[in-house]
């Protein structure tokens, strides 16, 4: 089939096709089984790449979406800066070049230098691998649990812990959370970013820099210990000794839980349901004592 324009319609290629050169301004085109094309132009839109289908060529422009599913294959894919890749680890195999020159890939059960942004989700499946996963504003990596990343960098987007991240970096505008049982080692949290621990969360080894937001509670399973400006903090079998709470971050301490030493910076928040001893508050922080949990964080 030669060059077609999908405008608001749907393309599906199957059973042996093959489309080349189709222009998707909006709309669907859909790659199933056996299916192949070649030389795509997403431009908004979304090609999206099922079982057993292949797209060799597709060139991903700012508003266009590539959607790899599981054992589907996209192949030297060229990838603007904007352009939004959603994929899983369990893509037969995916490869191609960013904006900035770096190759990327998926195969093998394993994604390297992956570029997530305006609607980018890369999702590492149990039993599988990230690493260096670049994630801009609008862009999201989930790690699901049994699953590794390593070295993610966000940079306005988000990553969900429900495995195990390493070396993290969160700079301005990044979100880490991390779920229960998830587990985060050696993240660093720069000016602007935000580290989120749930309940039943680990996250250990943590370089809080100034004006990164640490986001937490004194609640039973979560472990937490790191370093920043004023030294060593930690939280672990329902204490929290010399957390620093500045920028967004905040800390609940439950009914029956301990906080020691807590210092509430600029646009940092606590709130006391248990006990406290030492804390400081300065100018812009926020400490509330004895209010309930949902009242706390619809403040927060």
């Amino acid at each position: 089939e030669d060059k077609t324009h999908i405008n608001g319609g749907t393309q599906t290629v199957q059973n042996y096709g093959k489309a080349i050169n189709t222009d998707i301004v909006s709309g669907l085109q859909q790659i199933m089984v056996n299916g192949t094309t070649e030389g795509s132009i997403i431009n908004g839109g979304s090609q999206v790449v099922n079982e057993g289908g292949l797209a060799e060529n597709s060139v991903l422009n700012d508003g266009g979406t590539l959607d790899v599913r599981e054992k589907g294959s996209a192949t030297r894919i060229q990838q603007s800066s904007q352009g939004a890749l959603v994929a899983t680890t369990r893509a037969t195999r995916v490869t191609g070049t960013r904006a900035d020159g770096v190759a990327f890939s998926i195969e093998q059960d394993a994604a390297n230098n992956i570029l997530l942004a305006n609607g980018g989700v890369l999702t590492v499946e149990s039993d599988t691998t990230s690493a260096k996963t670049q994630v801009n504003a609008g862009g999201r990596e989930i790690v699901k649990t049994k699953a590794t990343a390593t070295g993610t960098t966000l940079t306005g987007g988000e990553q969900i812990v429900e495995g195990v991240a390493n070396e993290t970096t969160i700079n301005d505008g990044g979100i880490q959370t991390v779920s229960a049982n998830g587990e985060a080692v050696k993240t660093t949290i720069n000016e602007g970013g935000t580290l989120t621990v749930n309940d039943n969360g680990k996250a250990t080894d943590i370089i809080q820099n100034s004006g990164a937001a640490l986001q937490t509670s004194t609640a039973n399973g979560i472990k937490i210990s790191g370093t920043h400006q004023y030294g060593t903090f930690s939280i672990a079998g329902n204490l929290s000794t010399n957390a620093l709470l500045e920028n967004g971050g905040n800390l609940l301490a439950l009914a029956g839980t301990e906080a020691r030493d807590s210092r509430v910076g600029n646009g940092g928040a606590m709130q006391n349901l248990g006990q406290d001893s030492a804390t400081k508050v300065n100018s812009g922080g926020q400490y509330t004592l004895g209010r309930s949990k949902d009242e706390f964080q619809a403040l927060a």
